[in-house]
């Protein structure tokens, strides 16, 4: 390591005496990019210094995140298909409903704003209107008991089955990743 530290720092020698040259003749050719990008390999001292036994631990949680990465967008996927069905019944089944404004369907009118408010409530877990009423309770009182068992049988699947699963797959990757 003496060897190469002996020669970062002779080549920030050499970028030093190639710069007041330059400066001197005012000219910037290819030769002073060069000594620049070589000027990077000074950053090669921040990695020997992450090869301590101190940062060991670092390296592996950055190791583990970056290997989680891909596991994560796979469960946005799992996520976002469920979520896009349950969104689908719901328009077709309220959406057309929503001539009062007070049975909670105005939440499904549309398919991208069926699917936003079952975001909110089934993964965000706000699932109020703007007066603060709960969606799913006033659309359980205006059409029908079975919305509301429709509702309390998806919160059970996505918290319970599918959330569980994703964070247990994810931990694994992780984990995995790191070593």
């Amino acid at each position: 390591w003496n060897v190469f530290d002996f020669f970062v720092t002779a080549l920030a020698w050499l970028d030093l005496v190639v710069a007041v040259r330059s400066s001197q003749a005012e000219s910037t050719g290819s030769a002073v990019a060069m000594m620049r990008i070589l000027r990077l390999a000074r950053i090669m001292r921040v990695i020997r210094v992450c090869k301590l036994p101190l940062f060991a631990d670092l390296k592996m949680m950055l190791n583990g995140a970056v290997g989680g990465i891909r596991t994560f967008m796979w469960s946005q996927v799992i996520l976002a298909v469920p979520l896009y069905l349950v969104a689908l019944i719901l328009r077709i089944g309220l959406g057309d409903l929503h001539d009062s404004g007070h049975g909670g369907a105005d939440f499904f009118t549309t398919l991208a704003q069926s699917y936003f408010t079952c975001f909110r409530c089934l993964v965000a877990g706000d699932c109020n209107n703007a007066d603060g009423k709960p969606i799913f309770v006033l659309v359980s009182r205006a059409y029908g008991w079975w919305f509301g068992v429709f509702y309390c049988f998806l919160t059970v699947l996505f918290s319970v089955a599918l959330f569980n699963v994703i964070v247990a797959i994810y931990v694994e990757n992780t984990v995995a990743a790191a070593k």
